[in-house]
Formats: structure tokens, C-alpha cells, sequence
């Protein structure tokens, strides 16, 4: 295995202050994650009520993060492609890839909002029973649209600017690697979650992603890039971290808000962890949530991290 790679998601969450101050932190924050030397700075799409949420859809805050920084990956994970045409899904992300020197990720994500009226607005046919069928058909679009740049403009006349421009890295996020015949098929990158759902046993299943990825060298030639998303709590002590967790825990099940798998941890833990970690599960690329409800406490939080495992020799 190689040196570990940390990246970080971000949902939008910080206490007690307005949306358009969490929106400035965040690229802030994004700024710091890039000069500690991590891989990558994600948003994730959620379209949460609650009053200081900052973005729904991340695409308008990407080309502001990606400005405002020169080496790091920046991108979705992800955009909920069923919401949204391909068409427009495929000319913003290929523009902005273009625009930053190929930094742009672009995560595909089978999420959807819980408000029926949200679906509604943004896809007619869109529902919970159609939502995977839609969100296959979407993402078939739009790898044809990105792949088959020539045909499209000489048979449907259509052009997805720039012609002859760099695509963004495309990434199926997903929960465990059923779909992997689809990663392989459309020969898309790989995000498995750990952090979606609480109380499941976590599953390594190092074999059967070793077997995933020989079947997509045998089909595409070259192996896909890889990572493991999770989310984490990180504390002075563990007992201070667990409790942090605990309670957040039940106050999810008190609000009914969506449920995440959190790992309370130090920092001298959290590295024992994923070393642990790049050999049960085979990966060398980790993606962290970090729980901390405060920029001051996450931005604490990424300089700790990248001394300990040592981030800048990477860049």
C-alpha cells in the first residue's frame, strides 16, 4: 500500500451562525485543507431545512472554491443527477473543469430530497419508486455526452463547450460495490461510504473489492482511482469523543434527521485507524466528514491531521 491520501466532505453545517457567514468559512476552510496538503475538498448535495443551511446544490460555491485554490481537487459528492438535465449537469462541470486546470470532481449521487414538492419542481417524472431508473438514464446521458463529443456534434448537432476540453473525473458513490459492473461499464472512479446509516456493522470486504478492480482492468486497461468516505468526531480523549457522539446520536433519533455512522477518535487513534484501515479495506484514500460543529475546531482539526500523517510530503 502507498502513503495515505486524505481528502474532506463537507455538508454545510456549523452552530450558531447565519448561512452567509458559514458560506465564507467554508472557503476559508477549503483554503486551509488545501495548504495542510489533503487530496481533495467535496460538497455534498442535501437539501436539509433547517434555518442556517448554507447550500442545497453545491455547483455555484465549486467555481468559488475552485478560484480560490491552485492545486487541490475540488468537487461533488455529490450532485443528485436526478434533479437536474444532463445537458446542464455535462456543460457546467466540463466548462469548470476546463477553467481549473482539470481539478474538478463530479460525484453521482442516487440521493434524493425528502420533499416530494422539491422533486416535483425539478423532475416531473421523479419519485421515490422512479428515482434509481432516472438516476441510471441520467447517468448514461451524461458519460455519452462527455465520451462522445464528435458524434453528438455531428449527429444531433450538439456541443458541450469546450470542444475538445478535458472532462471532470467522474465518481459513483455508493455504499457498497453491487454497482460495480456500472463503474466498470461507464469506467467511473469509486467513493464507498461508511458513514451513511448508524449502528451497522462496518464490512471490509477487501476480497471482493480486489476482484472489482481486476475485472475493471481486464475491461478498461487501467485501474480506477478509489476511496472510503467517513465520518468522525475527534476529541481530546476518546471518552470525550464518544460522548460527543452519543449524544448527537440521539438527538438524530429524536428529530428524525438523517442518520450517519460517526467514529469517535483522537488524533493518535484516528491514524492507527486508517493505517488499520489501508490494509483491511484496501484503499490508500480516505474522504473524512469531520463533526466538529465550529470552522475554528475543523480547521484545528486539518492541521493536526496533516502533521500526524504527514500530508505535505504528498504535495
Amino acid at each position: 500500500m502507498g502513503q495515505i491520501k486524505l481528502g474532506i466532505i463537507e455538508l454545510g453545517y456549523r452552530e450558531k451562525i447565519d448561512s452567509l457567514s458559514i458560506l465564507e468559512q467554508i472557503i476559508n476552510y477549503a483554503i486551509e485543507v488545501e495548504n495542510k496538503g489533503f487530496s481533495r475538498f467535496w460538497l455534498a448535495e442535501h437539501h436539509y431545512t433547517y434555518p442556517n443551511h448554507p447550500f442545497s446544490n453545491g455547483e455555484i460555491l465549486l467555481t468559488i472554491l475552485a478560484g480560490m485554490t491552485e492545486r487541490i481537487k475540488v468537487g461533488t459528492a455529490g450532485t443528485s443527477i436526478s434533479l437536474y438535465s444532463p445537458y446542464s449537469t455535462a456543460t457546467n462541470f466540463k466548462m469548470l473543469n476546463n477553467l481549473y486546470s482539470n481539478r474538478i470532481d463530479l460525484g453521482l449521487s442516487k440521493g434524493i430530497p425528502d420533499s416530494k414538492l422539491i422533486m416535483k419542481l425539478a423532475n416531473e417524472k421523479l419519485n421515490v419508486d422512479t428515482s434509481f431508473k432516472i438516476f441510471d438514464e441520467n447517468l448514461k446521458s451524461i458519460v455519452d455526452l462527455f465520451n462522445n463529443e464528435e458524434k453528438n456534434l455531428k449527429e444531433h448537432n450538439l456541443l458541450i463547450p469546450p470542444l475538445g476540453g478535458s472532462t471532470p473525473d467522474l465518481w459513483y458513490l455508493s455504499g457498497s460495490y453491487r454497482s460495480f459492473d456500472t463503474v466498470i461499464e461507464h469506467k467511473l472512479n469509486f467513493c464507498r461510504s461508511i458513514f451513511h446509516g448508524t449502528g451497522r456493522k462496518i464490512e471490509h470486504k477487501k476480497e471482493e473489492l480486489l476482484k472489482c478492480k481486476s475485472l475493471y482492468f481486464e475491461k478498461n486497461g487501467h485501474y480506477p482511482e478509489v476511496a472510503l468516505a467517513l465520518a468522525v468526531y475527534i476529541g481530546d480523549t476518546i471518552e470525550e469523543a464518544t460522548k460527543k457522539v452519543d449524544d448527537f446520536i440521539a438527538e438524530t433519533k429524536a428529530n428524525a434527521r438523517e442518520a450517519f455512522n460517526i467514529i469517535p477518535t483522537t488524533i493518535d487513534l484516528m491514524h492507527e485507524m486508517l493505517l488499520s484501515y489501508q490494509d483491511d479495506f484496501g484503499i490508500d484514500e480516505f474522504i473524512i466528514y469531520d463533526f466538529a460543529v465550529t470552522n475554528e475546531a475543523k480547521i484545528k482539526n486539518v492541521e493536526l491531521i496533516s502533521e500526524k500523517f504527514n500530508l505535505l510530503a504528498l504535495v
